[in-house]
């Protein structure tokens, strides 16, 4: 018997045991468990590439996975794992914990969420840090603008911002300067804070990634991510 979960067919059990042999693993490393999300986009990536509509990698041409998910309005900071020829999610997890890289996002320290989805032989794994609710940006010429809440428990006065160079082969651990953060406020607004931003737009027709970090009970992670293409 099989469960449908959107387009695909999976075990039933097989999201929830996957995630319980993550959690499991974490632990024995010290680290907490992660919570299972109902992450839509890691069903669409895996039924993607099942259909031969994007390849097997995290970039593809003038476009990254943030990017599409800053398209759809996801602005959660992700880690993504992607693996091809397992039959089973778990089995996916344990060919994961044996790549170094990839045993790093079963481990990250920052992540508070899991997210897993399969489409055939293409099993998709998203650690997920997700302290926010409710973003919305927009833009102009030389700035982009972002609103939302912060969950109470997050430092909010503490912040920087990452990295704006490319995500795909290049490091998101530099840090930007305070010129491309111009603007940065927030109030309490009971369980969460209300914050309102604004990045200087850097001047570059690439893809330009922002990756804001604030204060968490997990240390100094990132919590928001906003990626655009300009032509």
């Amino acid at each position: 018997m099989y469960a449908v979960i959107g387009y695909f067919f999976v075990l039933p059990g097989e999201v929830e045991e996957a995630a319980a042999l993550v959690n499991k693993l974490r632990a024995e490393h010290g680290l907490p468990p992660l919570k299972l999300a109902n992450f839509e986009f890691a069903w669409w990536k895996a039924r993607k590439m099942w259909s031969r509509e994007l390849p097997y990698d995290h970039c593809h041409g003038e476009t990254t996975y943030i990017r599409n998910m800053t398209k759809m309005g996801i602005y959660v900071f992700t880690l993504e794992a992607l693996a091809k020829g397992d039959s089973s999610l778990t089995s996916a997890v344990q060919t994961w914990y044996k790549s170094p890289g990839h045993r790093d996002i079963l481990l990250n320290r920052c992540a508070n969420e899991v997210a897993l989805a399969r489409a055939g032989e293409y099993s998709v794994l998203y650690a997920i840090v997700n302290y926010t609710h409710g973003w919305r940006f927009h833009a102009n010429e030389t700035h982009i603008f972002g609103s939302g809440f912060v969950r109470k428990e997050v430092n909010v006065s503490k912040i920087k911002l990452a990295s704006c160079t490319p995500i795909c082969g290049f490091s998101l651990t530099l840090f930007c300067g305070d010129k491309n953060l111009p603007y940065f406020s927030f109030r309490d607004v009971g369980d969460y804070w209300y914050v309102e931003l604004a990045f200087k737009r850097p001047n570059s027709k690439y893809e330009i990634v922002f990756v804001v970090h604030m204060e968490t009970p997990n240390g100094m992670c990132p919590v928001l991510s906003y990626s655009e293409y300009r032509d």
